[in-house]
């Protein structure tokens, strides 16, 4: 008691002084009633002193005495005759007088302490009230509030001493050992720091029963420990007196019922696993409650929220489908997790390597695809972790484990290069790795690298090839292509490989620069090492491929001049840049050519008022019958589109949106493939006259 006084002093930053605060108290006798007044005072060395007693509730005085000067100086006392502190509160006065009783201070005023049991028809708790000590005195200090049962005194509580306060309460909410109806008696002492100086009120006393239930304990969470055994953890309720148990039960899985018991444990134990095979299916789903025991054998309410009930995740994890090694995995949700669930943490491990994370689930999402790196041979074990917002509180699935038996699949699939062939048609040529992992290729084409892409050809292979052609014959050889292959084999519905690389072919086209022609391509694409070199070809009339020149550049000069009615076409190929430095694949263009003059005619003006009728439109004049894809453009000097046709047989007839255009030099766009197969495109001016 004494080290728990000073303690209590300590915090609050009490420094007493004894002589100014703590020098007068009041006893009361439990059984008598007697009040027994305790006093020092040391500036009054020698005095006799005048102890006077008033009864509060009737204002008469019951009591006058002088307590003669004891000889030397120490605590005095009185025994205050005719009152009874058992039912009364008395105002007590202790002035120092001389030898004519004469005054000498206005001394010192306190009351006894009077404890009451406040009536009430709760027989669970005693309502305690009682005046304040000392309530002029400017005494500061500590009312205690002791319990009698089972023949010894305990303390409940200590409570500060506020100045001022004239009545103090306190409720005693009974529990263990009171369980059952019982007299109880209770005391208030005041203590504020010197002996003897401390004041006992009377004892008051009433049967109550402990009637209230225990708090249920703070749940953690359950888990599989690695034998698949469900492993629970707890803390201790806020208040935990009286507790001597906690108790595991868990759901029957057959009849829904909370009856099996698991075990009772002790207080002290936060923790327990659950060995015995009846009360666990192991790494399913099992249901637990846990709650207290009190020492009067009450439980807690299971239904309060700190009790809810918790249950293990089961996990489920599908066989390795053998075509793409894809695995989907779920399980069962996590219920009732303290505070808020934070989501799911899915881990994964690949034969012996260590786990990692791959991915963290919202509280919502309770399924996961995965598509692990397998081969052969490989096994893969999965975890699923529960983890609340917080990150304090986890719960951990078991761990399952799936193996992978069948093909290893495609580990390599590239296009090696993608050429034009004949200014017809386009050949991919792939390779695969290991040979006879594919029964079947597939190629694909689209207008841009990250466009939507449609198959144009597929083909057989053989048991033990590795590398295969597909040619794509309805390629428009003019226009950029990309290229993808896919591999099959008999099992998978689903690719079981797709090309690393894409390929798309060069396509040429020609500009003019006055006698000169340039020849333009567009870059080959895409060889891992690049393009080596760009080889132009040129040939006349339909004569034999000739080399012109080489470049790294996309564009490319011919000073040459031809005679107007010459054809002459052009063809550039790109050669793979090895990093050994020889060039093993290359990459054939379409063809470029020129128009003859004499297998086109262009007017140089046209007179939409001509009395004329061929003089009236701008119409280009055809002489190949055998021409496709037609298509002949007017802009405006501004570069305005105005005019559009694709039929050769319409021409121009100055308007546009049927208002016709002022006199001006406007340019032409015309575009055609000969019958020849070559893309032709003739640009100019024309002069409309008005």
């Amino acid at each position: 008691m004494r080290n728990l006084l000073f303690i209590l002093f300590f915090i609050f930053g009490i420094q007493l002084a004894c002589y100014s605060q703590c020098n007068i108290c009041v006893k009361t006798d439990p059984v008598t009633g007697v009040i027994t007044l305790n006093w020092y005072m040391s500036d009054f060395d020698g005095s006799d002193f005048l102890v006077t007693c008033m009864d509060n509730a009737s204002s008469v005085q019951v009591d006058s005495q002088v307590v003669p000067y004891p000889g030397v100086l120490q605590w005095n006392q009185a025994t205050i005759a005719n009152a009874n502190g058992l039912i009364n509160s008395y105002t007590l006065k202790v002035v120092p007088v001389d030898n004519t009783q004469t005054p000498l201070s206005a001394g010192y005023t306190t009351s006894n302490i009077l404890l009451e049991i406040l009536p009430s028809a709760d027989q669970g708790v005693a309502h305690l009230s009682w005046n304040a000590d000392f309530g002029t005195n400017g005494s500061s200090g500590l009312y205690f509030v002791d319990r009698y049962y089972n023949a010894s005194w305990k303390t409940l509580v200590a409570i500060w001493n506020i100045l001022g306060t004239k009545d103090y309460k306190y409720n005693d909410t009974l529990s263990y050992p009171v369980c059952n109806l019982s007299t109880v008696r209770y005391r208030i002492r005041y203590y504020c720091g010197a002996d003897p100086c401390e004041s006992a009120s009377n004892e008051a006393e009433g049967n109550f029963q402990s009637i209230y239930f225990p708090h249920a304990p703070i749940r953690d969470t359950v888990s599989f420990n690695s034998n698949g055994e469900p492993v629970l953890g707890w803390s201790p309720p806020a208040k935990a007196n009286g507790i001597k148990a906690y108790r595991i039960i868990r759901r029957n899985p057959i009849s829904g019922t909370w009856i099996d018991t698991v075990a009772e444990l002790p207080s002290t134990q936060l923790g327990y696993t659950i060995t015995n095979t009846r009360f666990y299916q192991k790494c399913g789903v099992n249901e637990y409650w846990l709650y207290s025991i009190d020492s009067c054998d009450r439980t807690s309410d299971r239904m309060s929220p700190s009790s809810l009930h918790t249950q293990t995740m089961q996990l489920t994890v599908s066989s390795i489908d053998p075509c793409d090694r894809s695995v989907n995995i779920s399980w069962t949700p996590y219920i009732n997790m303290r505070g808020i669930l934070g989501g799911y943490k899915i881990y994964r491990q690949i034969n012996n390597q260590a786990f990692t994370l791959i991915n963290f689930n919202d509280p919502a999402l309770l399924s996961y695809h995965d598509n692990p790196p397998l081969a052969d041979g490989d096994s893969v074990t999965y975890y699923v972790r529960a983890e609340s917002l917080d990150g304090t509180l986890t719960s951990t699935t078991c761990k399952i484990t799936a193996h992978f038996s069948g093909f290893s699949g495609i580990t390599d699939l590239f296009i090696q290069t993608a050429t034009v062939e004949n200014n017809q048609v386009v050949d991919v040529y792939a390779k695969f790795l290991p040979a006879g992992a594919a029964n079947s290729v597939q190629l694909e084409r689209a207008s841009s690298a990250g466009g939507t892409y449609t198959v144009v050809a597929t083909r057989q292979i053989a048991p033990k090839d590795s590398t295969t052609i597909l040619v794509d014959q309805t390629a428009d050889v003019n226009v950029p292509n990309y290229y993808r292959v896919k591999a099959y084999n008999s099992t998978c519905t689903t690719p079981i490989g797709i090309s690393t690389n894409y390929a798309r072919p060069i396509v040429t086209s020609l500009g003019s620069l006055g006698p000169k022609t340039q020849v333009n391509w567009s870059a080959y694409e895409e060889w891992p090492t690049g393009v080596g070199i760009y080889e132009v070809y040129r040939r006349m009339n339909n004569g034999n491929w000739q080399v012109i020149g080489s470049t790294h550049n996309l564009s490319y000069i011919d000073d040459n001049a031809f005679a107007s009615t010459a054809q002459v076409c052009y063809m550039v190929i790109a050669r793979k840049n090895n990093s050994g430095g020889a060039i093993i694949d290359n990459s054939s263009s379409n063809y470029a050519c020129t128009v003859p003059e004499n297998s086109i005619i262009i007017p140089s003006a046209f007179y939409p008022s001509s009395l004329v009728a061929s003089n009236q439109k701008f119409m280009p004049i055809l002489l190949d019958n055998g021409i496709t894809d037609y298509r002949l453009q007017i802009y405006s000097k501004w570069g305005q589109l105005i005019y559009e046709t694709g039929d050769p047989s319409e021409g121009w007839d100055g308007r546009s949106n049927s208002k016709l255009m002022p006199t001006e030099v406007y340019t032409y766009l015309i575009r055609f493939k000969s019958s020849s197969g070559q893309t032709v495109q003739k640009r100019g001016t024309v002069l409309l006259v008005e």
